[in-house]
């Protein structure tokens, strides 16, 4: 027996040895784990675990462990920076080798692909991106902004030429551009007195890429930090832009910035081609940005520089620009920025999927907007004069938010003010989960004003906070269907119109599905699934509608009503286990039905539907037993005759199994054995308890050995 145990314990020991091993590997390229390259429709939101594992780390090229062959291929296939004069001293000038090399690169030189090994480079000119190259950073190799002057932009790299003596910049057309690993360090940290950036004190803003007039560009897990009030990431007038598994880390405001001012600090900006987005640009084109996707980010502070102020976004519009089209913001987290995770105005045909948004309240952050936070912000420019192509089509769906700040509002989509020109459309708001835990909230959790058609707003979730969903002065058709609501302090649903008077609510503090049209201001309530209860209107009982009939038409009147499987309101969250139709359901902290294990005093099993499963269970290639009450059994159990033994997990036992200070031996059935048993080419001896005997005679007169073997 003891050799038995000793190989299985040699296994064990092998299976970690090469564990080590795989992980020595993959330390001598300097690299972690590789987040999945695209996303997945059904990925889960990034969670703070994976976004701890991404906040150093470079990918390893092509995403897997290199040999010693594929390292040796690897320096044939890659030029190094190094060889054309870098340094990476973080003292000597870069700039003039990385350009040569680069300028080599993109003439064909190492199949266009270009590498810093670790080391701080410095630079203090724009370094210049050009087409058909594949720049590769090691994870200890950072880029430090040097660049100092007065009235010109402090950005690391650029996707054009400086002429005009260098103030200003012309964007040729650029593509096949790849950018991936290392830290570009916008060098932004303040002055002792907050001011202006301490080693840059002639700049006005610093950031790392400007890219206009581009196409097919990729950025790939590279940390951005320490930025001072500009944008780690400029888009302008290119298409197929990738922005992906980065890190987006510190901002530095002077302490003099004006509000007006600071809310158009965006992070990565995605905007038209414009003088008036980059004034530092020749370029007056106004042709959009379009096919741009950011995912698998994180967007926080760093421990130098405080919070970002927007993660995402733009903030500007005009006549003569086209809108920014389909733009996907997918699995990113936005931890505690100042004003908006996402702040856009003018784009068309954008997805907002799988984030989540973080907002900590003033003690708890080291930069805090007096006037408030909006996580999503689909607002509109001030557009008094000209009649533009406002946001439209654009789906929030499936994002979560955790607020515990008092004035901030998870999603937002406006037209901001009614003489501006121009609409708001297709607005679809579905299946966020809202938490907001804010002792004293002053701001509805959903805000959509001045929506003129096809407005959808379903299956949410909010938990807390003072309102729920506010509706205000929309139009055309809308539809608010499947939201829940728990612990609210006051309304669920307003639909509020503008007066003489001021706002007038419309139907107010309702919990039932409505699909409604406006006419010239004035709602028409379509009955949309009610249930067999009847729904209470003023002093009025109205039944036996059919769906979607029109009930009347009402300017000022409050609906209460108990409608089922709709918008719905909870005193209290459903937690824990209850017993629906004859079968067991766990529910969670957000009311939502459990699948999988969950412990809950013991260990139980529900299906992929949820249902608390008994009795013989074959899960992920282990049988288990789930007692009467769903418990799952662990130690030995008798069933029909024959006994079993579980482990601590709750895993059938087959082979040999100690139980105290006896061996007992299970067939592949996992039912214990008795009598003699031959293993292996071993024959032993097991009594009606299915103990092991050992050092001594059988009921039949063999002997066996201490290991229990017939010698």
């Amino acid at each position: 027996m003891e050799k038995y145990i000793y190989n299985e314990t040699s296994s064990i020991r092998r299976l970690k040895i090469g564990t080590c091993l795989f992980l020595l590997a993959f330390s001598l390229v300097g690299t972690h784990l590789v987040l999945a390259e695209e996303v997945n429709p059904n990925a889960k939101l990034v969670t703070e675990e994976k976004i701890s594992s991404t906040m150093e780390a470079i990918q390893p090229v092509n995403g897997k462990i290199l040999s010693n062959t594929e390292i040796s291929q690897f320096a044939k296939d890659f030029i190094n920076v190094k060889e054309f004069g870098a340094v990476g001293d973080g003292i000597t000038d870069d700039q003039e080798a990385i350009q040569k090399a680069i300028d080599a690169a993109t003439k064909g030189l190492g199949g266009g692909k270009l590498y810093f090994p670790e080391g701080t480079y410095l630079v203090k000119k724009i370094i210049q991106l050009k087409s058909n190259i594949d720049i590769r950073l090691d994870d200890k190799a950072t880029i430090l902004n040097g660049i100092n002057f007065k009235d010109r932009p402090s950005i690391v790299f650029m996707t054009g030429p400086f002429i005009n003596g260098g103030d200003k910049i012309f964007w040729e057309p650029t593509e096949n551009i790849s950018f991936s690993g290392g830290t570009i360090d916008m060098n932004g940290v303040l002055n002792e007195e907050g001011s202006k950036p301490k080693n840059l004190p002639l700049i006005n803003s610093s950031g790392g890429f400007a890219i206009g007039n581009s196409t097919n560009v990729t950025i790939r897990n590279v940390t951005f930090k320490d930025s001072f009030q500009g944008h780690a990431i400029q888009i302008a007038g290119s298409k197929n832009v990738l922005v992906d598994q980065s890190r987006f880390l510190g901002q530095a405001l002077p302490k003099t910035i004006k509000d007006n001012a600071m809310i158009t600090k965006e992070s990565i900006q995605i905007e038209p081609m414009t003088r008036k987005g980059f004034p530092y640009a020749l370029n007056e084109t106004g042709v959009k940005s379009e096919n741009v996707t950011i995912q698998n980010s994180y967007f926080g502070k760093s421990e130098k520089s405080g919070e970002l102020v927007t993660g995402i976004g733009t903030h500007y519009q005009a006549i003569t620009t086209q809108n920014p089209s389909n733009i996907k913001i997918l699995n990113n987290h936005f931890d505690n920025m100042i004003y908006a995770g996402i702040r856009f105005t003018g784009f068309t045909n954008i997805l907002i999927k799988g984030n989540r948004f973080d907002k900590k309240n003033k003690e708890e952050s080291v930069i805090y907007r007096e006037n408030g936070a909006a996580l999503v912000n689909a607002f509109s420019y001030k557009n008094d004069k000209d009649i533009l192509d406002l946001n439209k089509k654009v789906d929030i769906t499936e994002n979560e938010f955790n607020i515990s700040d008092n004035n901030t509002i998870a999603i937002r989509v406006a037209k901001d003010n009614a003489e501006y020109l121009g609409k708001v459309t297709d607005i679809a708001v579905t299946k966020n989960i809202i938490k907001n835990t804010s002792e004293d909230s002053k701001q509805p959790n959903i805000e959509l004003l001045r929506i003129s058609n096809n407005l959808t707003v379903s299956d949410n979730q909010i938990f807390g906070g003072d309102k729920g969903i506010i509706i205000e002065d929309s139009t055309g058709q809308i539809m608010v269907l499947n939201n829940r609501f728990y612990n609210l302090k006051s309304d669920f649903i307003s639909f509020i119109k503008s007066t003489e008077n001021g706002k007038e609510s419309v139907i107010n503090d309702s919990i039932g599905d409505f699909n409604l049209v406006t006419e010239n201001g004035v709602y028409k309530i379509l009955k949309n699934t009610l249930s067999i209860s009847n729904e209470k209107l003023g002093n009025s009982i109205l039944d036996g509608l059919e769906k979607n009939e029109e009930i009347n038409t009402y300017e000022s009147k409050s609906i209460k009503n108990t409608v089922t499987n709709s918008n719905v309101v909870l005193d209290k969250v459903q937690v824990g286990w209850k017993q629906l139709e004859g079968k067991w359901y766990y529910f969670d902290t957000l009311g939502k039905i459990v699948k999988g294990w969950i412990q809950a005093d013991n260990w139980y099993y529900l299906d992929k539907n949820g249902v608390m499963q008994t009795g013989w269970q074959y899960i992920n290639d282990k049988w288990y037993y789930l007692n009467s009450s769903g418990a799952m059994e662990t130690a030995w159990l008798l069933d029909d005759s024959k006994w079993y033994f579980f482990d601590e997990t709750g895993a059938m036992s087959i082979g040999w199994v100690q139980v105290g200070k006896y061996w007992y031996y299970m067939n592949k059935s996992g039912e214990m054995l008795t009598g003699w048993q031959q293993v292996g080419s071993k024959w032993y001896y097991l009594n009606s308890l299915g103990e092991l005997i050992i050092n001594t005679i059988t009921p039949d007169g063999y002997y066996v050995n201490d290991n229990g073997e017939w010698i």
